[in-house]
């Protein structure tokens, strides 16, 4: 923990230089749906192979609950008020500039309402501190076909969009949807219809190949090995 107060209602960037976590919110390179995503797929996974490693059905959250909770709920209500229709804003890939209503980044906000869902059912949060799980599972869900309807195009052939809007310049929108491996890896049960969703993606992804695979998105010819390996991993076989 920091003596230095955060002020944004969504997860810091960075906390300081190691040991020292004295980065206060003006020194934050904004990310909203970026890092608060990531903490909530962090802790969900820590929380869930804890559990798995002890062999109990009963999930121990009593280093995060109820400590950090009304934190994590500010944090998932931030993601309800502003993750639908995100606003301008950067992302991991900061060097590509910011987007608005960027796809990818949606989807990780929609996922991440699922994770703390289900963070919240372990933690038995509902009955203990009047914490409507299913009321987040439920908007992520609603979110979800909303970024269905959206994203999606069926021209030149079905994939979906690199952005809710248009992008001046653009003919064929189109980006690697690397964050939807988090719905797979976490195990979760929705809030996207992956099976409908990833084969569309991956068969448009191998049309824009090149030499040295498959772009981010139209707007560069540069490649992420990190983030191919990642829509690799979410392909159904090894074969594919």
């Amino acid at each position: 923990e920091t003596y230095v107060k955060f002020g944004n209602p969504y997860s810091p960037h960075q906390l300081g230089t190691y040991p020292v976590g004295d980065s206060p919110t003006s020194a934050q390179e904004p990310m909203p749906l970026e890092n608060t995503g990531n903490m909530f797929f962090m802790l969900l996974a820590i929380v869930q192979r804890q559990g798995r490693q002890l062999g109990v059905k009963k999930y121990d959250l009593s280093w995060l609950y109820p400590r950090y909770w009304p934190m994590l709920v500010r944090w998932a209500d931030e993601l309800v008020a502003t993750t639908q229709f995100p606003a301008e804003q950067i992302c991991t890939d900061d060097f590509t500039g910011p987007l608005k209503n960027n796809t990818n980044l949606g989807l990780k906000g929609i996922v991440a309402l699922e994770a703390f869902a289900q963070l919240c059912r372990l933690a038995d949060a509902e009955k203990l501190s009047g914490t409507a799980c299913d009321g987040y599972s439920k908007v992520a869900s609603e979110y979800a076909k909303t970024w269905q309807e959206h994203a999606f195009t069926a021209s030149p052939q079905p994939h979906y969009k690199m952005s809710f809007n248009d992008i001046p310049g653009i003919s064929d929108s189109w980006s690697i949807k690397y964050n939807l491996l988090w719905q797979k890896m976490l195990r979760l049960d929705g809030p996207f219809p992956l099976d409908e969703i990833i084969p569309r993606e991956l068969a448009y992804y191998k049309s824009k190949a090149n030499k040295f695979g498959v772009p981010m998105d139209p707007r560069h010819t540069y490649v992420k090995t990190d983030w191919l390996s990642w829509i690799a991993a979410m392909a159904p076989s090894t074969a594919e």
